[in-house]
C-alpha cells in the first residue's frame, strides 16, 4: 500500500498547491491506514523540494485548461476539513499515539499483548553502520543525494513524456 499512497500523494501535490504532508492528510481522510514508509516519505519531501514546481509547470503546459484545477483544490480542502474532524473525533490518528493508548487505526504502538517480531536483514550490522544514513526526517529542502532515486517525479519516464 505504501507505493500507491505515495503516487496518490505526488499526484495531489502536482495538481494542487498542497505540500506532501497536507496531500497525505487528504489521502488519509479517505483511507485512514494510508502510511508510506520512511523511504517514500523522504522521496515525497525530495520531490516537493526539487521537482514539484517543474512538474506543475509541465502539467500546466500539457493540460492548459483550468476547468478542473479549482474543483480539485476545493475537493482537497473539503478532504482536509474532513481529516481534521476525523482526527478530533479520534476516528483516525497521525501516528503519534502514546504507548498503551488505543490507536484507532491500529498502526501506532499500543499496550496489546501482541509482540512485534523484528525482521532480520540479510546485511550485517557492520554493513549497515557503514551505509549512508537515511533516517533523518527533517522537513527541509536542503538534503540532496548524489545517486539517482526512483521517485514519483520519475513516473514521467513511464509515460514517455519529457
Amino acid at each position: 500500500m505504501s507505493r500507491s499512497v505515495t503516487v496518490a500523494v505526488a499526484y495531489i501535490m502536482s495538481v494542487t498547491t498542497l505540500n506532501w504532508k497536507e496531500a497525505l492528510k487528504v489521502v488519509r481522510a479517505g483511507r485512514a491506514v494510508a502510511n508510506p514508509n520512511l523511504g517514500f516519505q523522504k522521496q515525497l519531501e525530495e520531490f516537493e523540494c526539487t521537482r514539484l514546481l517543474e512538474e506543475r509547470r509541465r502539467l500546466k503546459e500539457r493540460y492548459p485548461s483550468l476547468a478542473l484545477v479549482y474543483r480539485d483544490q476545493e475537493q482537497c480542502a473539503l478532504m482536509l476539513n474532513n481529516y481534521e474532524e476525523l482526527l478530533q473525533s479520534r476516528s483516525i490518528c497521525e501516528g503519534k499515539c502514546a504507548l498503551g493508548e488505543q490507536c484507532p487505526t491500529g498502526l501506532c504502538r499500543s499496550g496489546s499483548t501482541q509482540k512485534r517480531t523484528r525482521r532480520r536483514n540479510s546485511r550485517s550490522q557492520s554493513e549497515m553502520r557503514r551505509s549512508p544514513s537515511s533516517t533523518s526526517t527533517n522537513s527541509n529542502c536542503s538534503t540532496s543525494s548524489s545517486r539517482p532515486r526512483s521517485s514519483p517525479s520519475g513516473l514521467r519516464s513511464y509515460t514517455g513524456i519529457n
